[in-house]
């Protein structure tokens, strides 16, 4: 199911169509990594909106969602009804008022494909005696969040800006970000878990250049942001080679739809947050994102 957001620029309203979840994973006690939202089975996205997956299935309950979290989610109009040969309804769970549904599983070999692209979801189930395995063993996350004292989220979760994956299960992702003085890391989602870092406690990032990154453990090593005022990169996080590269930003403005992956807040046109509210901004343009959505204001 697509989701319809609204960008107001200054008084022109200008409709956009936001894409499809670029993932969707399976989890519960039936799912091959069970209720674990950090390793939930990811699906073979087969075209934009359409996810498939073949292989082994546990006695157990079964749902899909979107991200490493419980909501949005999809399953059964009903909690309980049987993941049965043939095609049937998801239900959408968008928030965590509504109805947590699960499909009752049956142990056995299963070929699952769900299309959202229609007017309503659909699930179609196939016995997958026979087939090969359709999944993905080794995935990245749809998204990584920069945090810590060198960034403006400062160590709030809820506040970090997300760095998209440049290409599906690519592993790589980029942003723009203004960097201080401090420590900083990139979580796998907007909560405490996993989490990449520097290679050990003794690496400072000085300016522009290449840096090691690994997925932290135990030691929890942050990279130590020293720069002589705070400044703005252009960030590529390449999971699979093990590094981060820090470009000078040349000063591009910021798409405006991609404002709506923001948290709430007032921001400069390049992406920088730079106050909760617009009250006692100075002379400027700025793009505010607020319950109601994404607005430019001049000052």
């Amino acid at each position: 199911m697509k989701k319809v957001l609204s960008i107001f620029v200054s008084t022109l309203v200008v409709m956009m169509v936001e894409a499809y979840p670029g993932r969707l994973y399976m989890i519960g006690d039936a799912a091959p990594n069970g209720w674990s939202l950090d390793n939930a089975s990811l699906m073979q996205q087969e075209s934009d909106g359409v996810f498939k997956w073949v292989g082994d299935l546990t006695t157990g309950s079964l749902k899909f969602i979107t991200n490493m979290d419980w909501v949005p989610s999809y399953g059964p109009s009903e909690n309980g009804v049987a993941l049965s040969i043939g095609e049937q309804n998801l239900s959408y769970r968008s928030t965590y008022e509504d109805s947590d549904n699960a499909f009752a599983v049956t142990a056995g070999r299963y070929a699952i494909r769900i299309d959202l692209t229609g007017s309503a979801a659909v699930i179609s189930v196939a016995d997958g005696t026979g087939m090969e395995d359709v999944e993905v063993s080794n995935y990245y996350p749809e998204a990584i969040y920069p945090i810590g004292d060198a960034t403006a989220a400062g160590w709030i979760p809820a506040d970090a800006i997300r760095m998209d994956e440049t290409a599906f299960n690519s592993g790589v992702y980029s942003a723009t970000l203004e960097l201080q003085n401090g420590e900083l890391k990139f979580l796998h989602k907007r909560d405490w878990g996993n989490a990449y870092g520097a290679m050990s406690s003794s690496v400072s990032v000085t300016g522009p250049g290449d840096y090691s990154i690994v997925l932290l453990d135990d030691a929890d090593n942050k990279f130590n942001v020293v720069l002589n005022a705070a400044q703005t990169f252009d960030i590529t996080v390449d999971v699979p080679n093990g590094s981060m590269r820090l470009s000078q930003n040349s000063g591009t403005a910021v798409p405006e739809v991609l404002f709506d992956r923001f948290p709430q807040g007032v921001y400069s046109i390049q992406g920088l947050r730079v106050a909760e509210s617009i009250e006692n901004l100075p002379m400027g343009i700025y793009v505010v994102r607020d319950a109601e959505g994404v607005h430019k204001i001049i000052r």
